[in-house]
C-alpha cells in the first residue's frame, strides 16, 4: 500500500496533538511499520531508521544517507 504525502503529515500532525494534550515533547518511533504509516519512508531492512514526531507537529527523520532524496520529502 502507498502512503500519500498528505495522509502522511495529517497523522503526523494528530500525534502531535496528541502529544501536546499529554504534556509530552515528542515521540520517537523506530518501528519499521510505523515509521512508514508516520512518513511513507519504508527503509531496507538492513539499514535503521526513525522518526521523530514532536509536540508541535514537526517531523525529523533519521535515515540512511543513501536515501537522503526521499526523506525530506516525508517530513514536516
Amino acid at each position: 500500500m502507498k502512503l500519500t504525502p498528505e495522509g502522511c503529515r495529517s497523522r503526523q500532525q494528530r500525534l502531535g496533538k496528541i502529544l501536546n494534550e499529554k504534556g509530552l515533547d515528542g515521540a520517537i518511533i523506530a518501528s519499521r511499520p510505523y515509521v512508514y504509516y508516520f512518513t511513507g519512508y519504508l527503509h531496507r531492512h538492513f539499514h535503521a531508521a526513525a522518526v521523530l514526531v514532536k509536540a508541535n507537529g514537526t517531523t525529523v527523520i533519521a535515515a540512511n544517507a543513501d536515501d537522503k532524496e526521499q526523506a525530506p520529502e516525508l517530513a514536516v
